[in-house]
Order: C-alpha cells, then sequence, then structure tokens
C-alpha cells in the first residue's frame, strides 16, 4: 500500500514545497486543538497495533488448529 499510495502523496504535498503551507496553518491552532489531536494520534496506533497483535495472534490459533473459523461461520 506505500508503494502505491507513495506517488499520488509526494505529488500532493512535497512538489512546489506544498507542505510549508500546513506548517504555517497549524501554527496558528490553539493548545486544545494540539491536544485534541495528539490524543486522537495516540488511540489510532495504540488500537492498530492492537489489530496487529490479535491478527497474529488468531492467524497463529488458526494455524494450530485451536481456532477454526469455517465451524463458527457455518454453525447451524
Amino acid at each position: 500500500m506505500v508503494a502505491i499510495a507513495w506517488y499520488p502523496v509526494r505529488k500532493a504535498v512535497f512538489d512546489k514545497d506544498r507542505y510549508l503551507k500546513y506548517f504555517k496553518k497549524f501554527e496558528k491552532k490553539d493548545k486544545q486543538w494540539r491536544r485534541k489531536w495528539m490524543l486522537i494520534t495516540i488511540a489510532y496506533f495504540v488500537l492498530n497495533i492492537l489489530c496487529v497483535v490479535i491478527g497474529i495472534y488468531l492467524f497463529f490459533a488458526m494455524a494450530i488448529g485451536r481456532f477454526d473459523i469455517w465451524n463458527l461461520m457455518h454453525r447451524h
């Protein structure tokens, strides 16, 4: 996904130093706004790590046969 998204992101943000305009906009924001987005970023990071851990656990549980998704989906 990173390879696919890299070109459009680079074109939209880094060409002609467009990112410098964003820094000026963010400098004008107040402390409460920054705190809100810091908490949102931390929550996003923690939830992503949790999803990765759960995904790895489920992968190994299915691989060794302790978690059978097929039977869970087709119970009557």
